[in-house]
């Protein structure tokens, strides 16, 4: 949902909270865990916690981000979901190799 930051001010004023800004590149980073070396798989319960937490009705955390990420997410989620198709493929090969 886009809504104006004026209207985003007086919703998160009504309802205090922690406010993290996401970008494109830590939603995607999430995704691309499992796949990544130096990104922990704990990234993706915290990611679970921190969404949980935003979506209930007294929240404790506000998650928020612009239109350019909701783009740059149209622009580039095909390539993570190739990028990953890939990689779930040699996983697989891998283990069907040493299995």
């Amino acid at each position: 949902m886009f809504i104006s930051s004026t209207e985003l001010s007086e919703i998160i004023i009504s309802a205090p909270a922690p406010v993290l800004f996401l970008d494109t590149c830590i939603i995607l980073d999430i995704i691309r865990s499992p796949f990544r070396d130096n990104i922990s798989t704990n990234e993706i319960s915290a990611s679970l916690e921190l969404i949980n937490k935003s979506q209930l009705n007294n929240r404790s955390v506000w998650l928020v981000t612009n239109e350019i990420v909701y783009t740059e997410w149209k622009e580039n989620i095909e390539t993570v979901k190739i990028e990953l198709t890939e990689e779930i493929k040699k996983a697989e090969l891998i283990k069907r190799e040493n299995g």
